[in-house]
């Protein structure tokens, strides 16, 4: 699938070269990722494997475009970033990721509020990757990406104190992606 070949072109040519187990994760519409491990793609059974969006996040939570409720990506896609944003103000309009950050970053409090909760629940999916398969590399893709250290840095943080073993465990470089829309095709060539 495009993740696995985007996180194979971040691992050949773009943000880990050099690591030979990383996960991507994009931030978009849903969430979704790439595993490589012991530099090659991990696609799991039947080609089904590093769905990381459907992972589990709260039980009996929002509901999920893949019709179960409570995924990772309906807290974490730009889409639940959004809906988050729009609950916490009953009447917003033309309202998407960067939006929600330039408001928190304006001074914002409910702005904020969403960001770090936003941000937690970012963080809470990264430390079941971390904790299941200890990579050496995250990366992180996708447009809510774009925002760079004011998202990477509360993650990190959040990461470091909730995975086995804290900041002594496993924690893994936690990067932006860097080569964009192109990392699919760069990645396919790459097979």
């Amino acid at each position: 699938n495009d993740a696995n070949c985007a996180a194979l072109a971040e691992q050949v040519a773009g943000a880990a070269v050099g690591h030979d187990n990383v996960v991507l994760v994009t931030l978009g519409t849903g969430v979704g990722g790439g595993i490589i491990i012991g530099g090659r793609i991990y696609d799991g059974m039947r080609g089904a494997g590093a769905e990381l969006g459907h992972t589990l996040l709260v039980m009996d939570g929002e509901p999920c475009t893949c019709g179960r409720r409570g995924c990772w990506e309906a807290y974490s896609s730009a889409t639940a970033l959004i809906r988050q944003a729009c609950q916490a103000v009953a009447r917003l309009a033309d309202v998407n990721g960067k939006t929600v950050f330039d408001a928190a970053d304006r001074g914002d409090e409910t702005a904020r509020a969403v960001v770090d909760r936003y941000c937690d629940y970012l963080g809470a999916g990264l430390v079941n990757i971390v904790n299941a398969l200890a990579p050496e590399v995250i990366l992180i893709g996708g447009g809510i990406s774009r925002q760079g250290e004011r998202l990477l840095a509360p993650v990190r943080r959040y990461v470091e104190r909730n995975c086995f073993g804290g900041k002594d465990g496993a924690v893994p470089v936690i990067a932006p992606a860097k080569l964009g829309n192109e990392a699919g095709i760069i990645g396919a060539a790459a097979l």
